[in-house]
C-alpha cells in the first residue's frame, strides 16, 4: 500500500470522495545498460548477495510499526474526512435555510433608535480583542447619536412649552384687556356699577366666572345679579350646564344697544284695539326685552319651563 503522506493531490482528493487508497504508480523499468556485464558477480557482490539470517526478522518488525503508524494515519485521515463532511453539510443547511428565508420573510425594516443609552461592552463577553475593539468604536458612535439627539429632544420641548407658556400669557392678556373694556362700557351705563357690580355679597361659581369673561355682555351681567342676589345665589347652586344657560337667559334680555330717547310728540296715541285675549308668552318675554326688564324676562322664561315640564 501507498503511504498517505505520498498521495499526490489528486490521490489525496479522491481518497477523501471514496475512502480507496489509490493504486501504486507503476515506475517506468530502467533502460537496458549498453555496458557489458560479467555473467558472474563480483567476490564482493557475491557476499552482498547472500541473504542474511537477521535481515528478515529486522524488516518484520519494521513493517509491523509501519501498518501501526499507517493505521493510526488512515484513523486521523478518516477523522478529518468525516469533520470536513460535517461542515460541508452544515453549510448547505445555512446556505438552505437562508434561501427559504428570502422568500418568505418580509424586507427587514431599519431598526429604530433606542430609547436608551447603549450599554458599554465588556472585554470578558468577547472571545478576541478585535471584536471588543469593534464593539468599543460601535459604542462610541452609538453613544454620540443618543446624546445628540436627546439634546435636539430637549431643545424642542423646551421650546413648545416657552411657545404654550406665551401663547397662555397673550391669552390672559387679551381677556384681562376684553374684561377691562367691558366694564368700561357698562360704566357709561350705571351711574353705580362698582358699588353693585363688585359687590362682595354676589356668590360667584367658576362656570359664572368664565361665562362672564366670555360674553360680550359680562359686566352687565354681574351688574344685574348684584341687584338680585338671590337670584345669584340661585345660579351659583346650578352645575355648569344649567348655568350657563341660565346666564344665556339673561344675557338675551340685555338690550344689545343703549335705548334711544322716547321722542314726545303732541299726537294723540293711537286707539287702542280691544280683544278678548291676553298677551301670549311670547309678547310677554318680546315686551320684557324691549323695555330691557330682566326680572320679567326671568319670570317669564321659568314660567314657561315649569309648564314645559309639566306637560311632559
Amino acid at each position: 500500500p501507498i503511504s498517505p503522506e505520498s498521495f499526490t493531490q489528486e490521490q489525496r482528493s479522491k481518497w477523501l470522495e471514496t475512502g480507496e487508497t489509490p493504486a501504486p504508480t507503476k515506475t517506468e523499468a530502467p533502460a537496458p545498460s549498453t555496458e557489458s556485464e560479467d555473467e558472474n558477480p563480483k567476490p564482493a557482490e557475491a557476499d552482498a548477495a547472500k541473504p542474511n539470517d537477521t535481515q528478515p526478522e529486522h524488516k518484520k518488525r519494521g513493517g509491523e510499526s509501519r501498518k501501526q503508524e499507517l493505521a493510526a494515519e488512515i484513523q486521523d485521515m478518516l477523522a478529518e474526512r468525516a469533520r470536513v463532511k460535517r461542515e460541508l453539510e452544515e453549510d448547505q443547511r445555512k446556505l438552505d435555510q437562508s434561501k427559504q428565508g428570502a422568500k418568505t420573510d418580509p424586507p427587514a425594516v431599519a431598526d429604530k433608535p433606542s430609547a436608551e443609552a447603549p450599554k458599554r461592552p465588556k472585554i470578558d463577553d468577547f472571545e478576541t480583542y478585535e471584536e471588543f475593539d469593534a464593539a468599543q468604536d460601535k459604542y462610541f458612535s452609538d453613544l454620540a447619536d443618543f446624546k445628540a439627539r436627546e439634546a435636539v429632544k430637549a431643545d424642542r420641548e423646551t421650546r413648545e412649552k416657552a411657545e404654550a407658556e406665551r401663547k397662555e400669557q397673550e391669552a390672559k392678556s387679551k381677556e384681562v384687556q376684553n374684561w377691562q373694556e367691558k366694564v368700561t362700557k357698562a360704566r357709561s351705563k350705571h351711574a353705580d356699577f362698582d358699588k353693585v357690580a363688585f359687590d362682595a355679597q354676589i356668590p360667584i361659581s367658576d362656570a359664572m366666572k368664565k361665562f362672564f369673561l366670555q360674553s360680550p355682555d359680562g359686566a352687565d351681567l354681574l351688574y344685574d345679579l348684584g341687584s338680585n342676589i338671590s337670584e345669584a345665589q340661585r345660579i351659583f347652586s346650578l352645575s355648569e350646564f344649567e348655568t350657563n344657560r341660565e346666564l344665556t337667559k339673561l344675557e338675551l334680555a340685555i338690550p344689545s344697544k343703549t335705548p334711544k330717547p322716547k321722542t314726545v310728540t303732541q299726537s294723540n296715541p293711537p286707539p287702542k284695539e280691544v280683544g278678548g285675549f291676553a298677551k301670549t308668552g311670547d309678547d310677554a318675554v318680546a315686551a320684557a326685552l324691549e323695555s330691557g326688564d330682566t326680572r320679567a324676562y326671568i319670570d317669564e322664561a321659568n314660567r314657561r319651563d315649569a309648564a314645559r315640564l309639566q306637560r311632559k
